[in-house]
């Protein structure tokens, strides 16, 4: 049976199947709050949502900051230690990503921050600073003059 009462889809008013898919619907638990009315989110949901909100933005620091120290890192080394940069630049990655991994690991013990979203939100906003970086790199050598860092190892 369609319309009124009997309406799967619990339609406001009796309905014939085109127009029920268009109508507007009663809330299945709820029968005088509007459909349309924004609904009010719980304590747990807001808390939820601001630990996220806090992960992406502590993801967005991590990225920002292992940027900027790989690149001092590499121009600093590649300034002093020309003969031995390539072994030194694998070394400074590895000395790099296992202070990160302390980091996130005590962020994990430490806090109740979602460490699937920071780790994402790292991991794409890495992903575009070091695509901007290349970049930049290509774009000054292109150009037929020497970028600031020609011989830059790209870890």
């Amino acid at each position: 049976m369609l319309g009124g009462s009997g309406c799967p889809l619990r339609c406001v008013n009796w309905c014939s199947l085109p127009l029920c898919l268009f109508a507007v619907r009663k809330p299945v638990n709820e029968s005088d709050s509007s459909p349309l009315a924004p609904r009010m989110r719980s304590d747990a949901e807001r808390v939820t949502l601001l630990v996220i909100a806090i992960s992406v933005m502590v993801g967005i620091f991590l990225a920002v900051a292992y940027q900027l120290v790989s690149l001092r890192s590499q121009s600093w080394l590649l300034a002093r230690a020309k003969k031995n940069a390539p072994l030194l630049s694998l070394a400074g990655f590895f000395v790099r990503l296992t202070a990160l991994g302390l980091i996130v690991l005590g962020l994990r013990f430490l806090t109740n921050l979602n460490m699937v979203v920071l780790i994402i939100a790292f991991i794409s906003v890495y992903t575009i600073l070091s695509a901007i970086s290349l970049y930049r790199l290509a774009k000054g050598k292109g150009k037929g003059g020497s970028s600031k860092a020609p011989t830059q190892v790209l870890l």
